[in-house]
């Protein structure tokens, strides 16, 4: 560093931070000194060096314990941008990091009377010297980052207990590290000594973190006793939180317990207390549930049903399903309907109609396949600019309920589970445009394009029919004329799957699998075959998603499923289902056979 004189106010702000008695957070500290900086620039004077480094060193994110920053290290950015062209803009950068930074810090850990400072000097040498070129690690910067945490616990001087406890975990990682048997034991026995003076039953976050670090993940060098000590205050608490006395139980402070007994007995070959500590969770939710409304209380079953199963607990498990099934007509009655209005004017829906049917009516069935199949594309788009509108509706999961009430599919956060979100939202659309779909065909039929003969030439220009069916098919599409929703819907259902899955048969995609006993074959799912790469490959993305929400998807309409395993109720059934089954096979329509050409055919190619 350079010996540039430094400004006596500069000195005095860092004077007075290190020398707090109170707990020191990093982003207070760097606000103090940018402050500082800037007072110097608006007065025309250099930042120094010294100063610089202050800043980058308050300004770093860090990470916890073992857990890494785009960096590849325990430390990053605190601020990081992509620009249209992809560059990407990170502060602090990596080049405000020198070794003559390093050699800064290094200084300052070894002179800082506050410990929540020199643990910070301490790590940030420690860590940046692995990147920095021409650097070798110093284990005193370790050794003081993991006695700093101690001192910080000791002395009380964390900004909040979850604060502390991760300060003890990342010395006690440090610690592994550089494998020091001393400090490793004396971060562990200062963290059983925090948890003792820290742990409050009604608060999870402030306990559990010994059993976690000591006892599941093997570190700390824990001895059995205090392994055996560690598991009883755990056995204790879920005792308490359990108590007939208590007026309410929190199921999820129990599974807070009952989720780290249960895999220490598994693990410790103990089923029997595994079993036991188990079901003393579902009996809190099962009492959670007593009290609380159909929805909470359906939520609440589905997750203890969920653990049941995930630990083999059949016969617990079995028992929730019966609650849940129970509940579902509870749970149905309980939901409300939401609506919103618009309008479009007459004249707009008439042009639109038009412009889709004025041609012959070969022509005109083409283009009302191709017209109402949803763009995948333009799908995304509308997630992605509704989720930048309205954010808190794409950050919750979303459960879709059957007629009964049951929780038959799940749609996850945007980040979590674009997909879902995708299938869903064109669900809805699908839904909400219906009304243009029914107007149009019913148009098509009022001018004569959609009589059965025509529909079945149409189709079967077409290799997706087969000759075997074309009598199905058409009694399908006479009922659907007659507007006999509920017969139209399952006679041609399982024509549209048995369409596309001769399709994909040409196409040489794999429509069959093994039967399990080996004896034969049977066909593979409808969802399975339009999953297929080759699938989307063939009918594109758009038609293959379109179907998959139509007929195969829990997350869609789930059509094909529902009425196969009657779960489409007659409430539900109407000319909206009618018309997007006579619209998938309209769309199935449109795949022509290509011919490959002869060999005199090339011979005057050639020609």
């Amino acid at each position: 560093m350079g010996d540039m004189s430094v400004p006596i106010e500069w000195r005095s702000v860092l004077a007075s931070i290190e020398g707090s008695r109170s707990p020191l957070g990093e982003l207070e500290v760097l606000r103090d000194l940018q402050r500082a900086a800037k007072q110097l620039r608006e007065r025309g004077s250099e930042i120094d060096k010294e100063l610089e480094a202050e800043i980058v060193a308050f300004a770093l994110r860090e990470e916890p314990a073992a857990e890494k920053s785009e960096w590849g290290i325990a430390f990053g950015p605190i601020l990081s941008t992509t620009a249209d062209d992809g560059r990407v803009s990170e502060w602090p950068g990596r080049n405000a990091i020198l070794p003559d930074t390093i050699a800064y810090w290094k200084k300052r850990a070894g002179e800082c009377p506050h410990p929540a400072l020199r643990r910070r000097y301490g790590r940030l040498a420690w860590e940046l010297a692995r990147v920095v070129p021409g650097m070798t690690l110093d284990y005193r910067m370790a050794w003081i980052a993991v006695d700093s945490a101690i001192d910080i616990a000791r002395r009380g001087l964390a900004r909040s207990e979850v604060e502390c406890i991760r300060s003890l975990r990342t010395a006690l990682y440090i610690a592994h590290q550089i494998n020091d048997t001393g400090r490793i034991e004396a971060v562990r026995d200062e963290m059983i000594w925090y948890e003792d003076q820290v742990a409050v039953d009604e608060k999870a976050g402030l306990w559990g973190f010994c059993f976690d670090c000591l006892v599941m993940d093997g570190l700390g060098h824990p001895s059995s006793d205090q392994i055996a000590r560690i598991v009883r205050l755990l056995e204790d608490r879920l005792v308490r939180l359990t108590a007939p006395t208590k007026e309410s139980i929190d199921p999820w402070k129990v599974e807070a317990v009952v989720q780290r007994l249960a895999r220490y007995y598994r693990r410790s070959g103990s089923a029997e207390d595994s079993t036991r500590v188990l079901r003393a969770l579902a009996a809190a939710f099962d009492a959670a549930a007593d009290n609380a409304g159909p929805m909470l209380a359906s939520a609440l079953l589905e997750h203890s049903h969920s653990v049941m199963n995930a630990y083999g607990l059949t016969e617990e498990a079995d028992r929730i399903a019966v609650r849940l099934r129970d509940l579902g007509p509870a749970v149905r009655d309980s939901l409300k309907k939401v609506s919103v209005e618009g309008t479009i004017p007459t004249d707009k829906i008439r042009e639109a109609i038009d412009d889709i049917l004025n041609s012959d009516w070969k022509e005109a069935l083409k283009r009302v396949a191709a017209n109402f199949v949803p763009l995948r594309d333009r799908t995304e788009k509308q997630v992605r600019d509704l989720a930048s509108r309205y954010p808190l509706g794409f950050l919750f999961p979303v459960s879709i309920k059957d007629y009964m009430g049951r929780t038959v599919s799940s749609v996850g956060s945007l980040d979590e589970d674009a997909d879902g979100r995708l299938i869903h939202q064109m669900s809805q659309d699908l839904q909400f445009m219906g009304f243009l779909l029914r107007a149009t065909l019913a148009e098509a039929a009022r001018r004569g394009i959609r009589t059965v003969d025509r529909v079945l030439e149409y189709l079967y220009e077409s290799p997706a029919f087969r000759s075997e069916f074309r009598e199905v098919i058409g009694h399908g599409m006479q009922k659907y004329l007659e507007g006999d929703a509920t017969s139209a819907i399952h006679i041609l259902t399982p024509q549209v799957e048995a369409a596309t899955r001769t399709l994909l048969e040409k196409a040489g995609v794999r429509v069959l699998k093994p039967i399990r006993d080996g004896a034969g074959f049977d066909i593979r799912a409808l969802d399975d075959l339009l999953r297929d790469r080759a699938t989307q490959d063939m009918l594109g993305e758009d038609l293959g998603t379109y179907l998959r929400v139509v007929f195969s998807d829990r997350r869609g309409w789930n059509i094909r499923n529902r009425v196969c395993h009657a779960l489409l109720p007659s409430a539900e059934i109407g000319m909206g289902i009618a018309d997007r089954v006579v619209h998938t096979l309209l769309c199935l329509g449109l795949v022509e056979e290509k011919t490959r050409p002869s060999a005199a055919d090339l011979g005057n190619m050639d020609g």
